[in-house]
């Protein structure tokens, strides 16, 4: 479950989210501006897990460099996560992500959309707690999405996701998913 709330200043906006999950709570302040054809958003937040064992954490994510060109956008994502106290030895101390992603709309109408995307994931950078590289990951990714606005307020949608895995093990143990797919689907309300 994620619940947001977002206040917009002009060209820039900034909000308060909460993301609840089985394994962790994280509370982020996503922040975005848009001039013309750039935009961007970074949501730095603190993450709480729920986990036996689990380790609590800064987390930060989002696109702080976004290049729109009519239905095309070209955005680079990052990913940070460093983990607060002492570490188990086989466990990431931090794990670091950087993606190159590009978008757009391969079909509209006023109520429907279809899109398409690709993301490529490098300089992934992940340190376990005993200061030796963990399992790190170059990928390619995927994506077909869909939504459509049941009403002015209401949005429901869905995207189905494939992964091109290659990992660079190190010292961390061997992951068995080379080839990953994802289905899902939603909805979002503005109140």
């Amino acid at each position: 479950m994620e619940i947001v709330a977002t206040r917009s200043f002009g060209d820039y906006s900034a909000a308060l989210k909460w993301r609840a999950q089985k394994d962790y709570d994280r509370l982020q302040v996503p922040v975005s501006y848009k001039f013309g054809m750039f935009s961007g958003n970074i949501a730095p937040g603190y993450q709480f897990n729920n986990t036996t064992g689990g380790q609590d954490a800064f987390f930060m994510d989002g696109e702080p460099l976004q290049v729109n060109v009519g239905p095309v956008q070209l955005a680079y994502w990052l990913e940070y996560t460093k983990s607060t106290g002492d570490v188990a030895a086989d466990k990431n101390a931090h794990d670091y992500r950087n993606q190159i992603r590009l978008r757009g709309t391969l079909y509209s109408t006023e109520d429907y959309k279809i899109g398409a995307e690709y993301r490529y994931q490098f300089l992934n950078d992940v340190e376990l707690g005993n200061g030796k590289d963990g399992v790190e990951n170059n990928r390619h990714i995927v994506i077909v999405n869909a939504a459509y606005n049941l009403t002015e307020n209401l949005v429901i949608d869905g995207y189905y996701e494939y992964d091109f895995n290659k990992y660079e093990i190190n010292d961390g143990k061997a992951k068995a998913d080379d080839y990953y797919g994802e289905l899902g689907f939603g909805w979002t309300y503005k109140f």
